[in-house]
């Protein structure tokens, strides 16, 4: 139910108005006959209505299109929708939201897919709570279309893979916004905790071309709390049988046209683990720290002025490696140990204003500092950055059926990078400062289109940027959604997208290894093509209602950056790569829901990643080609209690060549097979839902990879790599906490 608002706010953007015949008019009250301003009347077949004035009042020009649903959607009010055949002066009264209604409603939006012309999935809280998700990384257990994967066992750094490609290749955005880049690309996933996430948006294939042009395999956007709902106090304490814990509260008011909410953090670290007997860590000891504050005037939906201001604080601290908890000084400094430390202040606002239904305008701005010291055995890597986005658009209905968004961007990156060796190194030559700056002024513009009474959807997008040093980059994109009926709809996508690859901030593992790393040319911007197809069908039964998908992404990558892993055992040898680089990536997805009362889901995902052609094709490590997910949930009645379940089967995965290794430092050229199973309970403690008690258990077989750390026995030898990651290094874990919300069913003000 609280989602409902954002879907039609798409629709009140997007749809186009058809044929108008009639005026449609009527007023809003609520149960005291009080009116009810700012909602949105929405006809349900396509297009919008208007939205009530101060006493409630409406009126929209009614499409020829037979009987229509009309929808109101109001703040604290349960939606209500009205079949209209024609009748005016209408008089609806709506519910008040009670807090169980809302439970009900929302559990059945725990991953939803959204209404606007690409195809996207929406994960709501509901979701998110049926796992533990102490940081974003964790957010995506229970959906297929987004792997978190480590790509450093010695930090757990991890990345957010789409398609089967690297982290970078997605777009990761927070409030539309892309400010995870460079620095704090590496730790920015872990250093969003769970609790502060409200929804996230996950498209795959050609973006929409407003966010950027570095968008290759698809955008995930990620919002944080929204003080208009945000309960008005809440705590969560979480622990788990490593020892490890994490605080969160957050604070939510509101007061007439502003809403606020300060959202503060904590993870702690836990015991020292060291299962494989290899002298290092199982984990790092995690410590962090973070601090969000949010402040929201008006709805952005009404006409006038509209705005919302974000601080977020971030410092943490990993420290890893082999344990020096024992023997003399002078023998410590022999062993391996990492350690960061990084602090990123970031600020990001978005002001907009609303000339009437048709014309908006809208800026949004973020600037963001990382400064980081940090060490890899005996190589040092110090760092500062600052990044800085604008963007200015204009969204107008410049004619039936047509609706433009045009506008310009500003991007602004200064980072520079030291490298050091604490000790004299004759195999590593990387050291030294890395420079790196970036101005890239750009245009876009994107216009939606409706045909054939809105069954079918071009949306057209183009942008130019000019790199400082690279010059000019078009970007090209384009959707076709056809809805041939109610429930069914296909889409075909394809667009171009560019980004520039910084070498050692957004592949910060290399630092890690014993290779030396040899940069053989300047790097070029990678470029690459993706199209898409995908087609979904809803199914509505007596007792049960699902959904049937299917997708199929192919990407092409022009020019693409390449580390090379394989070709000399001692080197990382860096160049830009101009041969065949492709992926294929297919997905096939069920959902249903039971009675209310139950749910399952069922994902199959075929992965095929490579490089090279005929005698030299070689699939990329790590990807595992073939993928089946399943969840299955039951509930009580208000959601008193609740079961989740999740199991992930993943094949076998190419590992890096060691075959020209030494004796001793060869390893199998394929993973295992390996299956996972999660599961977590819930129980709302009281009626109001004041107390929640969850306690669950990730990885519940216990499998895991045993000695993930190639090389373990010379931390300072060549062949030493602590990247080789394909499955899980710690076991079974058992987790528990509780979530209060002392002022549970009341309104944050």
């Amino acid at each position: 139910m609280i989602h409902s608002k954002h879907i039609l706010a798409a629709a009140f953007l997007l749809a186009p108005i058809l044929g108008w015949t009639q005026v449609i008019s009527g007023v809003l009250s609520g149960p005291d006959g009080q009116p009810v301003p700012g909602a949105m009347v929405v006809w349900q077949e396509g297009g919008l209505g208007c939205v009530s004035d101060a006493n409630g009042a409406f009126s929209f020009e009614r499409p020829d299109t037979g009987h229509l649903h009309i929808v109101v959607i109001a703040t604290s009010y349960v939606p209500d929708t009205t079949c209209n055949d024609g009748e005016t002066g209408l008089a609806i009264s709506l519910t008040p939201i009670e807090l169980d209604a809302v439970e009900i409603k929302d559990s059945r939006q725990g991953i939803y897919i959204g209404m606007d012309g690409r195809k996207t999935e929406v994960i709501t809280r509901t979701e998110l709570e049926k796992d533990a998700c102490c940081d974003l990384a964790g957010c995506f257990n229970t959906q297929a279309s987004v792997e978190a994967r480590t790509t450093n066992i010695i930090t757990n750094s991890k990345e957010l893979q789409v398609l089967g490609l690297a982290g970078v290749y997605n777009q990761l955005l927070i409030d539309g916004l892309p400010i995870f880049r460079g620095l704090s690309y590496t730790y920015g996933i872990s250093g969003v905790p769970g609790p502060i996430v409200e929804r996230i948006f996950v498209a795959k294939g050609a973006g929409s071309v407003i966010q950027g042009a570095e968008s290759v395999t698809g955008q995930i956007n990620v919002i944080p709390l929204d003080p208009r709902k945000a309960d008005p106090l809440f705590l969560n304490i979480y622990g788990n049988s490593f020892g490890e814990t994490q605080y969160n509260a957050h604070a939510a008011l509101k007061r007439r046209n502003w809403s606020g909410v300060v959202a503060l953090h904590s993870a702690q670290p836990g015991f020292f683990m060291d299962q494989d007997a290899d002298s290092f860590r199982d984990m790092p000891a995690l410590r962090r720290y973070h601090l969000m504050a949010k402040a929201v005037y008006r709805d952005d939906d009404s006409l006038g002025w509209s705005g919302s201001f974000n601080l977020r604080l971030l410092q943490e601290t990993r420290i890893g490696g082999q344990d020096t908890r024992t023997g003399d000084l002078p023998v410590a400094p022999l062993k391996f140990t990492q350690e960061t430390r990084f602090f990123q202040p970031e600020f990001w606002t978005k002001i907009g204003y609303r000339q009437n239904e048709k014309n908006k305008t809208n800026v949004y701005a973020a600037i963001q500092h990382h400064d980081q010291a940090s060490h890899f055995g005996f190589t040092g890597y110090d760092a500062r950055q600052l990044l800085g986005n604008l963007n200015a658009e204009h969204s107008t209905v410049w004619r039936e059926q047509q609706q433009l968004k045009i506008g310009l961007s500003y991007r602004h990156l200064d980072l520079v990078e030291n490298i050091q060796f604490s000790q004299p190194n004759p195999v590593k030559t990387f050291d030294g400062q890395y420079s790196t700056q970036e101005r890239i002024p750009g245009a876009f513009l994107e216009n939606t289109s409706f045909f054939w009474k809105e069954r079918l959807t071009l949306i057209a997008g183009l942008r130019a940027d000019h790199h400082n040093t690279f010059g000019w980059f078009f970007t090209p994109r384009g959707l076709l959604r056809f809805t041939p009926g109610r429930g069914f709809s296909a889409r075909a996508s394809a667009g171009t997208a560019f980004r520039t690859p910084l070498l050692f901030s957004e592949n910060m593992q290399m630092l890690s290894t014993g290779r030396d790393i040899i940069l053989q040319e300047t790097l070029q911007p990678e470029r690459a093509i993706n199209l898409g197809i995908n087609v979904d069908k809803t199914i509505n039964l007596k007792h049960a209602d699902g959904r049937i998908g299917v997708d199929g992404y192919h990407t092409i990558f022009l020019q693409q950056f390449f580390p090379d892993f394989d070709q000399d055992p001692g080197l990382i040898l860096v160049s830009n790569f101009n041969g065949r680089s492709e992926g294929w990536g297919l997905q096939a997805e069920t959902s249903w829901e039971f009675f209310q009362r139950t749910s399952i889901r069922v994902a199959y995902n075929y992965l095929e990643v490579f490089r090279g052609s005929g005698d030299q094709r070689k699939d990329l490590p790590f990807i595992a080609k073939h993928k089946v997910m399943g969840t299955w949930s039951i509930w009580t009645e208000g959601r008193r209690l609740h079961l989740d379940v999740s199991a992930h089967l993943y094949g076998r995965q190419r590992l890096p060549d060691t075959q020209n290794h030494p004796l001793g430092y060869t390893l199998p050229a394929f993973s295992n097979p390996y299956f996972l199973m999660n599961a977590q309970g819930a129980a709302k403690l009281d009626k109001k839902g004041i107390l929640d008690l969850y306690l669950g258990v990730e990885n519940i077989t216990g499998f895991r990879q045993v000695r993930q750390i190639a090389g373990w026995e010379s931390p300072f030898n060549t062949y030493f790599d602590p990247t080789f990651v394909w499955a899980p290094g710690r076991g079974r874990e058992v987790f528990m906490g509780i979530r209060l919300r002392p002022m549970a069913g009341r309104k944050s003000q």
